[in-house]
């Protein structure tokens, strides 16, 4: 048996903008095409942790997409849990400077970016 581990993050971008409710589709679609563009991509994955080829046996992202305050306008936050499952030890590491700059350069639009790591540990055996 294989001891798979699992790390978790919340990842958040934030527009810096306020953005008008009328762009609201937009700029969520934008968003939710850079979450998929950076967590969907084997090779971008191994970029974003410093993992070998191999390493990572699933990456699986949620993400929410919601205006702060409906009207007129204010930033437009995209929250996402992504979980990393590993047949390592120890958390998989996510380089917040990499994430930072691959996000801005596929956005059309300035954004804050943050990460945190969920402090739940969860293992599982892979026969």
């Amino acid at each position: 048996y294989v001891t798979l581990m699992r790390t978790s993050y919340w990842v958040t971008i934030t527009t810096d903008a306020n953005v008008p409710v009328a762009d609201y589709a937009t700029t969520a679609g934008a968003l939710l095409k850079c979450f998929h563009d950076t967590f969907g991509a084997a090779p971008t994955l191994r970029t974003l942790t410093g993992t070998q080829p191999g390493t990572l046996t699933a990456c699986h992202t949620e993400c929410h997409i919601a205006q702060v305050d409906a009207l007129p306008a204010s930033p437009i936050v995209a929250r996402g849990l992504v979980d990393f499952t590993s047949d390592r030890k120890g958390d998989v590491k996510l380089d917040k400077n990499r994430l930072t700059t691959m996000v801005r350069n596929g956005l059309p639009f300035a954004v804050k970016v943050q990460k945190q790591i969920v402090k739940e540990k969860f293992e599982e055996e892979a026969a």
